[in-house]
């Protein structure tokens, strides 16, 4: 192929060659366009002519449905709806052939073929047929009138007349279109026909010229040289050279032209390699190269530097030596794992710590480092793993400070959780017997105007310091995440109920009208969080009615839009009040602010109501806002979108006791047996004297562990379970949680309802997940008591519950009637003993709780002084904390403050403040021993006057009563309380009285073995 260097021969052939790509090309493009036009002409009359024929063939047939239906109708004169129905589907056809004109003109109008007075006349009869279709259709509506409403037979008859000439003329000019468009598509056929035979007869001229130029390009052919090899050859020692920038690729498609341009490339890719090992060694990462059997292919400067080693001795080596000095591949290798995607080229990020050369020459450091580990390809087409180091320590160091610094945040929150909770604990406990004993007193009768109002008052004061202290700890909840909304049925009338029975007699005392008004959803019921809601509300009817003097309060709930499965409630409550200024109500929804400083010191509050509201709407997906004129009052209203169910589902019961009437409810009475586990001993006496007043028998377990085996016991016995438990939380031994768990195992089904002061850490659904059906908040209202009683046992009437006590009281052995004349009434034996005066019970309650003060606490100054002293901090707190709980029961706040110096130091570590406190603690425990003891003398000595007996029990009588007494504390029954005034009749009796009394039940059956035996003796 030498022949080809002959410019004379090579350009020759090229000109051939190009005079028959020529031909070739040019053929080839006639043909095409020939093509192209035939298939334009065939598709022109398909889309054009040919679809006109269609639309004028659906004319016809719509028109000819017109007329055979108007005739149709025409001969139901006699059935109007028959006529009717003829109409309509005559108005159809003629609505369908409207649009079959339309298009048939639009398609006139866009066919480029025909000419302008072709097109014209065509369009002219359409127009025609649009005009005498309209006056058809009116005649036709014009008889469908005169039979159906007109009720005009001949009228029809002479509209159908006038239809007949317009329909034939419609006929024909719909044929006469339809001629002239089928003689346009003969044309336009033979004109298409023409042109084709016009390109067959080209196309047979060019394939004859291509054949012959074909037979002479053959010939040149056989002449083609490939390109020099001599331009290679020196190319080729121009790069041995080292210049790798010569030219080595030739224009030419042939053999030696592509042997030449994979030269090139090998070229490119050695001149790729050395610049990538160029930009690798000036990165600030540290990177390696090796191949799939762990060979290092290369080291960037970086880290031949780190790890004190030389690129080209360490070449060809296996990583692990290298990198980490070892002699098996680094368990923490990633290529095993993308080895198997290795076709995928996948990659992989990982950290890891590595020892590199240390600042000081000689020494090493351990440096933390971010790894990315990727299969790509290399220079040469193989498959290697790329490996980059980055240095992270600093930013490793940083983000453990940042972890450090949340985890001190995080415990901060913690121990401030923790301390809300210990404080909710610690003054709702106290609480619960101030609003307690404030209910039993209020309960007497007896008691002066005066006394009452200022019980009253006590009461009122405590149920408004609990309400601060619920505002505080929900705001914690708030601030902490922790409020989650429940989502029941309930009703939204019910909530607005309870909402007015609480607010209407604050309204009332200062002659306030409330107005309040629920639009129903029909058919529905609300899914959300009944018990927050009603917060909301009460919360912004509490302000309103605080703030407004005069004319009325207006709440209201309107249904903004409701659909099957949700409904938009819009809340709204509006006051005629003092109204606020922009100033204030740039800062309404601010937590501890009010409107100014003359306003707290006029109406008082914390200026924490607001602020909860606000939190709680925006948890229901609402936005509180406020509108508000000085003087003339404000306006506060929300949007919600609730959930509904139907109206049939059952709604879950929210109530808390704070709502619907409870302060009015009748007192109810019971024939029912509970368990008390409560370890305070002065909640006991509370939760028992409670129980009593309605007819309930308290068995008292001290903690979880008592408890549990009294459950198990009666289980043991077969005897009947007991009614309700009221279960403790916090209790020493075993907790109430655990109680409950060891209670479900044992296949328990009485219910249990929780008793805690601590509503921070622990709710209603924790205790509802843990086994309890329901929790009672300490301290605790009597109608809230009442409330839960009613959930679970039945009530009976009162004079039941009279019979069922006068049942179970003791009887004596006396039967004549002298002697029961002579007995005092407790010991009567015909009729149940009168219940005693309500003023008396209240002096016998504090009285006990002062004599089980004086005999436990005579010493806890030592005690608390000893458990310091042993380092025993836990058991110096709860001392501490106990005997400040007590004190607060007996009225000594000196001691109780003493005690909550001491708590509070020994809460914080401050074991020095506590011991300087202790001197404080047993000046003031001394002192409250001598007021209690000159109290308790006194109230004993009147005891003791009051109840002598008017007579001695005779032996047998004494050993029954004892016999029953007996059954009574095995049994851990409270009804052994009312065998005291029976007890007072025998002798020697002082002492168990006492232990009966502070429910010290195991001593007391000690007790009554020993007088037992001296009777008998």
């Amino acid at each position: 192929m030498n022949w080809f260097k002959n410019a004379k021969i090579r350009n020759k052939f090229l000109m051939i060659f190009g005079l028959f790509l020529l031909l070739v090309g040019g053929g080839m493009s006639y043909v095409v366009f020939s093509i192209q036009t035939v298939t334009a002409k065939y598709v022109r009359i398909t889309e054009g002519p040919n679809r006109r024929l269609l639309y004028a063939s659906d004319a016809t047939v719509e028109f000819m449905n017109i007329r055979r239906t108007n005739t149709t109708m025409s001969t139901y004169f006699d059935n109007p709806e028959a006529a009717k129905l003829h109409y309509i589907r005559c108005t159809n056809y003629s609505e369908t052939l409207r649009k079959l004109l339309g298009d048939w003109k639009t398609n006139l109008q866009s066919d480029p073929t025909m000419t302008a007075e072709q097109r014209d006349t065509q369009l002219q009869i359409i127009e025609e047929v649009f005009r005498e279709l309209t006056r058809y259709m009116a005649y036709v509506k014009d008889m469908y009138e005169a039979m159906v409403l007109q009720r005009d037979k001949e009228r029809m008859e002479e509209l159908y007349v006038k239809c007949t000439p317009i329909g034939e003329q419609l006929v024909n000019q719909i044929g006469g279109n339809r001629n002239m468009t089928q003689a346009f598509i003969d044309f336009q056929m033979n004109e298409a026909n023409r042109k084709t035979s016009e390109a067959d007869a080209v196309i047979i001229a060019l394939a004859i010229g291509i054949l012959a130029l074909s037979l002479f390009r053959d010939l040149l052919v056989s002449y083609l040289i490939t390109s020099p090899i001599g331009k290679i050859n020196h190319s080729i020692g121009e790069i041995e050279r080292g210049n790798l920038k010569y030219g080595v690729r030739l224009q030419h498609k042939d053999e030696i032209g592509q042997l030449s341009n994979h030269i090139g490339d090998m070229v490119d890719k050695i001149a790729e390699m050395n610049s990538s090992i160029a930009t690798l060694d000036n990165l600030d990462v540290m990177v390696f190269i090796t191949d799939l059997e762990y060979n290092i292919l290369s080291l960037n400067e970086l880290c031949c530097k780190l790890l004190g080693v030389e690129r080209s001795v360490n070449l060809g080596k296996k990583c692990f030596e290298v990198i980490a000095g070892s002699t098996e591949p680094c368990p923490f290798c990633p290529l095993p794992d993308l080895f198997p995607m290795k076709e995928t080229l996948p990659t992989c990020q990982w950290e890891r710590p590595l020892m590199v050369t240390g600042k000081d020459p000689g020494t090493k450091q351990e440096l933390w480092y971010a790894c990315r580990s990727s299969i790509i390809r290399w220079t040469d087409g193989s498959l290697v793993l790329f490996n980059a180091y980055t240095d992270e320590t600093i930013m490793k160091q940083h983000m453990q400070k940042l972890s450090d610094v949340a985890n001190a945040a995080e415990e901060a929150s913690r121990i401030k959780s923790s301390f809300l909770a210990n404080m909710s604990h610690e003054i709702r406990t106290p609480m619960n017997s101030i609003i307690g004993f404030s209910e039993l007193a209020l309960d007497d009768q007896s008691i002066s105007a005066k006394t009452k109002d200022y019980l009253d008052k006590i009461k009122s004061a405590s149920e408004g310091l609990l309400g601060i202290i619920n505002d505080i700890l929900d705001i914690s909840k708030i601030e902490a995440g922790k409020v989650v909304l429940e989502n029941i049925p309930f009703d939204l009338h019910e909530v607005f109920k309870i909402c007015q029975n609480i607010i209407t007699p604050k309204a009332t005392a200062k002659g306030i009208n409330l107005f309040c008004y629920s639009e129903p959803t029909l058919g529905k019921k609300l899914i959300g969080d009944p018990v927050r809601l009603r917060q909301v509300i009460l919360n912004l009817l509490t302000n309103a009615v605080k703030f407004t003097n005069y004319g009325m309060v207006k709440v209201l709930a309107s249904v903004v839009n409701q659909t099957t499965e949700n409904a938009t409630i819009h809340f709204e409550v509006k006051d005629s009040g003092i109204g606020m200024n922009d100033e204030q109500l740039a800062k309404v929804f601010e937590p501890f602010t009010q409107a100014d400083n003359s306003t707290t010191r006029k109406y008082g509050g914390t200026g924490l109501g607001l602020t909860i509201t606000k939190n709680f709407v925006e948890l229901m997906g609402g936005d509180l806002k406020v509108e508000s004129v000085i003087g003339i009052g404000s306006k506060f209203h929300f949007d919600v979108t609730f959930p509904t169910c139907d109206e049939s589902t059952k709604t879950e019961s929210f109530g808390d006791g704070t709502g619907g009437g409870a302060a009015d409810m009748e007192k109810p009475y019971f024939n029912a047996e509970i368990l008390v586990c409560e370890d305070n001993e002065m909640n006991q006496i509370v939760i028992t004297d409670h129980l009593a007043r309605v007819g309930i028998k308290a068995v008292i377990a001290e903690n979880g562990k008592v408890g549990v085996e009294a459950v198990a016991a009666k289980t043991a016995k077969g005897e009947k379970p007991f009614d309700l438990i009221f279960m403790d939380v916090h209790m020493p031994v075993m907790d109430g949680l655990e109680a409950v768990k060891k209670l479900a195992e044992m296949g328990n089904t009485v219910p249990i309802v929780a008793l805690t002061a601590n509503i921070m850490t622990t709710d209603r659904e924790a205790y509802k997940a843990h086994g309890m059906n329901e929790y009672l908040s300490k301290p605790f209202a009597t109608q809230d008591l009442w409330n839960c009683l009613l959930n679970y046992i039945k009530p009976v009437k009162r004079e039941e519950a009279l019979a069922l006590q006068a049942a179970a009281a003791p009887q004596t052995a006396t039967p004549a009637p002298q002697a029961a004349a002579a007995a005092p009434a407790s010991q009567a034996a015909a009729a149940p003993p009168a219940p005693p005066v309500e003023s008396e019970e209240d002096a016998r309650l504090r009285m006990r709780l002062i004599s089980n003060f004086l005999k436990d606490n005579k010493t806890k100054d030592e005690e608390i002084k000893n458990a310091l002293a042993a380092g025993d901090i836990k058991l110096a707190h709860r001392l501490a904390h106990t005997l400040k709980g007590v004190a607060g029961l007996v009225a000594q706040p000196g001691l109780q403050s003493a005690s909550y110096v001491i708590e509070n130091a020994l809460n914080s570590g401050d074991t020095d403040t506590a011991s300087k406190g202790l001197g404080k603690l047993s000046e003031e425990l001394k002192k409250s021993l001598a007021e209690l003891t000159v109290i308790s003398d006194s109230a004993q000595k009147q005891e003791a006057v009051k109840t002598e007996p008017a007579v001695t029990l005779d032996k047998f009588e004494a050993l029954e009563l004892i016999d029953k007494l007996r059954i009574l504390l095995e049994n851990g029954d409270s009804d052994c309380m009312s065998l005291i005034d029976g007890l007072r009749s025998i002798p020697e009796s002082k002492k168990l009285i006492e232990q009966v009394e502070d429910y010290d039940f195991e001593p007391a059956l000690e007790t009554l073995e020993e007088i037992r035996k001296n009777l008998a003796g």
